[in-house]
């Protein structure tokens, strides 16, 4: 069924009755505190072009919600969902060198959320070692993994396009006045509202 009064005349014309889309529902989609004496860590990664250099970068906050620290990182050169991949286990590794124990990882990535949970073996060639290591990491770690609609992760999305190209990383494990300024930047909506069909 077209758009046009002329189609719906000859499909009435027909004896055809249309079937109109359903209109989509406006889900409130926002960020949600960990439970207490867990850290919620947020993960983005991507390119700017595919294949790309891999960026990546993820926040740490606690149960109160409190930021606890950030990073970006630079990952070489490949596709998206390596990028996804590689700022997940690189925000796991960072976790357990910080002693965080009690993690819940959230990506944007169902790939990554697929991988973490599942523990599938099928990973890029290049991220393969790193992903052993990770695992293990992960069996000392009580950890959940969950997906988040971009809506909500757009903190490390903008975090994640902030890295200097030239292949470096850096991490904020507290709030200067400076740092502080460029987050309240990036944090201007915390509440965002997405579109879909339920």
């Amino acid at each position: 069924m077209g758009n046009s009064l002329e189609d719906l005349a000859i499909l009435s014309a027909c004896g055809v009755t249309g079937r109109p889309p359903r209109a989509p529902t406006i889900r409130c989609i926002c960020w949600q505190t960990p439970p207490i004496h867990v850290m919620k860590v947020n993960v983005d990664g991507g390119v700017a072009w595919s294949p790309g250099h891999l960026m990546g970068g993820g926040v740490f906050r606690d149960h109160f919600g409190v930021f606890r620290g950030c990073f970006t990182v630079s990952h070489g050169r490949g596709f998206a969902f390596e990028a996804e991949l590689a700022s997940a286990f690189y925000a796991i590794e960072l976790a357990h060198d910080r002693g965080w124990t009690n993690i819940w990882l959230e990506s944007d990535s169902t790939y990554v959320v697929h991988t973490l949970k599942s523990g599938d073996p099928d990973v890029p060639w290049s991220l393969l070692a790193r992903w052993h290591r990770v695992r293990r990491l992960m069996s000392e770690m009580n950890m959940v993994v969950s997906h988040i609609y971009r809506e909500s992760n757009v903190v490390c999305s903008h975090m994640r396009m902030s890295i200097d190209l030239s292949g470096g990383r850096w991490h904020h494990l507290s709030l200067s006045p400076s740092f502080r300024r460029i987050l309240f930047r990036i944090i201007i909506v915390s509440l965002h509202f997405r579109g879909a069909l339920i």
